[in-house]
């Protein structure tokens, strides 16, 4: 008997373990850049490693602060973000209008990793493409 309660125990609290970790490692993150508007509006470009894209490890946003409340950082309202392989912290620039935020990063190759998944690898490696792409955040209008 106390065998099966053991294994019903362990059935019942593996999955919420593992949610809980989850739950932990989604709120470490980074601030690249903090950059100062117009009235008491901030902008914060924040790094995550958890991409929401197959094969991109990294997750960056673009999170606002409107008002002069006090929130921290990760309870603000991410107003963009997209997913990346590979990031250059250096290169992140703004304009001299305060209007829009770049970096350079790298897309993951997809054909190499859905090529491992078709062979049936469980953990496909993640490789970066060689070819860097500018992203950009627009910072117009947003805490109007």
């Amino acid at each position: 008997m106390s065998k099966l309660f053991f294994l019903f125990l362990l059935i019942v609290y593996l999955p919420s373990a593992a949610a809980d970790s989850h739950d932990s490692a989604s709120k470490e993150f980074r601030v690249l850049k903090t950059i100062e508007l117009e009235g008491e509006a901030q902008a914060f470009i924040v790094v995550r490693e958890e991409g929401h894209l197959l094969g991109q490890p990294y997750q960056v946003e673009l999170r606002m602060r409107c008002d002069s409340k006090d929130k921290e950082i990760m309870d603000l309202p991410i107003h963009d973000s997209y997913s990346v392989c590979d990031l250059s912290t250096t290169s992140l620039k703004i304009n001299n209008q305060n209007s829009a935020i770049a970096m350079k990063v790298k897309n993951a190759d997809l054909s190499h990793y859905n090529d491992q998944l078709d062979r049936g690898i469980a953990s496909p490696e993640v490789l970066c493409q060689k070819e860097t792409l500018i992203k950009k955040f627009s910072l117009r209008n947003i805490c109007k």
